[in-house]
């Protein structure tokens, strides 16, 4: 037996009373654990906001971040830091007024990654590598999978 329990007054414990204390033990060891994982709980909630902080000028959420693989967050911000690139072509020249573009609009996205829900793709133009790597991990994936609903 551990310390402080007399083997004798247990002995003299009827089973109800063995299955109260039993309750006792429980409810105690519980609360004690809660109290020790408090101060971890704070540090994880902090570190939380912390990397959602970090990440979120980049369009992505915490949770996002730390399920999705570092060549998946990586692959998505080379895409991102691509598109952000301005195209120096399409600039008017200085004193000249930019031509619209005819009849071309924002199309949504027509697919979305499973993990990393800022990659998506409208079906138009060529396909992405994200979409390319995903259907040839596994041969019984389907693009209609990745539909965004």
């Amino acid at each position: 037996m551990s310390k402080g329990i007399d083997k004798a007054a247990l002995d003299a414990l009827d089973i109800g009373q063995l299955e109260a204390l039993q309750k006792e033990i429980a409810a105690r060891a519980v609360d004690k654990t809660v109290e020790r994982l408090a101060g971890l709980r704070k540090a994880h909630v902090e570190l939380m906001a912390k990397i959602e902080r970090a990440v979120s000028i980049y369009g992505l959420t915490a949770r996002g971040f730390l399920s999705a693989e570092d060549k998946d967050v990586a692959e998505y911000l080379r895409d991102r830091a691509a598109r952000d690139v301005p195209d120096l072509k399409s600039k008017p020249a200085a004193g000249k007024r930019a031509r619209r573009q005819s009849g071309r609009g924002i199309v949504a996205p027509k697919y979305r990654h499973p993990t990393i829900k800022r990659l998506t793709w409208t079906g138009r133009g060529h396909q992405p590598d994200w979409i390319t790597k995903w259907l040839g991990e596994d041969k019984s994936r389907t693009l209609k999978q990745l539909r965004a609903t």
